[in-house]
């Protein structure tokens, strides 16, 4: 049997219904975090929850009483040990604000589901299927408060990927309202030239990530040099690599944009120093 957390108490999966008064499923009112299983265990949890707790005062969402670090990590553990997760694993905590109202809540405390599905792989490991990539621009993002929380109202993200569907690629690049590059529709994005790394900045409108967060930190302390900037079209046609970077698969390489090709020796060397942190 399958379980999942709701509110603290452990449920099967196939039990808890959506209410109709769910702002969640009425109106995309809260946030969620994406967090890898490693090996049976539970990775970066605590930068996990140092985010959510941002995101949830940026939407003025109210955890319990006591509801702390620790208790977000027991929760996450219990739900792990509970599925028999040995190896990989993939949890979506979702945190929206209880009960009723219109666009005006009529109160702010969070509900919170936490569900995990197994993954075949228990480490981080280099993609062999070659992705192909290409800029979405029929819709562009504003940079605005919001920008840079992982907030339920995804719909950009959505019809980014139904259009890299239909034209055949595996993925899309999107623009913030300037133009500039700011991530696909599931990853935050690493452009990789003479072995130096560049990434947009949070200024240009990008989530900010974990696995962003771990990539930067993790270069910077091998030595490598990282740039937070601005990043245009123009620069994915003169880097050496692509890659693109989330918590649950850790950094992917990209083999093409339109006529470029790229390589993936960064991508492989930094995967390595990931897995390092796991054993």
């Amino acid at each position: 049997m399958n379980w999942l957390i709701e509110n603290g108490l452990l449920l099967p999966a196939d039990k808890p219904e959506i209410s109709h008064t769910n702002r969640a499923f009425l109106y995309g009112d809260g946030c969620f975090e994406s967090i890898r299983v490693g090996n049976g265990k539970v990775l970066n949890a605590g930068i996990h929850f140092l985010r959510l707790e941002r995101t949830l005062r940026a939407l003025e969402i109210q955890l319990p009483e006591g509801y702390d670090q620790t208790a977000f990590e027991n929760e996450l553990s219990l739900l792990v040990e509970k599925n028999e997760i040995k190896s990989g694993g993939r949890i979506r905590a979702t945190f929206s604000r209880a009960g009723g109202g219109h666009f005006t809540p009529e109160r702010n405390e969070a509900h919170r589901v936490m569900a995990v599905v197994a993954l075949q792989d228990g480490l981080f490991a280099l993609n062999k299927r070659r992705l192909s990539v290409d800029i979405y621009a029929k819709i562009k993002k504003e940079v605005d408060y919001l920008a840079n929380f992982k907030t339920l109202n995804c719909q950009l993200y959505v019809m980014a990927a139904i259009h890299s569907k239909n034209q055949g690629l595996d993925d899309a690049i999107l623009l913030n309202a300037s133009g500039g590059i700011m991530e696909s529709t599931n990853s935050n994005l690493f452009v990789v030239s003479n072995r130096v790394l560049y990434t947009p900045g949070l200024d240009q409108g990008c989530v900010a990530g974990v696995m962003r967060m771990k990539v930067i930190n993790l270069a910077l302390s091998k030595g490598l040099k990282v740039y937070e900037c601005n990043i245009s079209p123009q620069h994915l046609l003169s880097a050496d690599e692509l890659l693109l970077t989330n918590a649950i698969s850790g950094i992917r390489w990209v083999s093409a944009y339109r006529t470029k090709r790229y390589l993936n020796n960064m991508a492989g060397q930094l995967i390595k120093w990931l897995n390092e942190e796991i054993y």
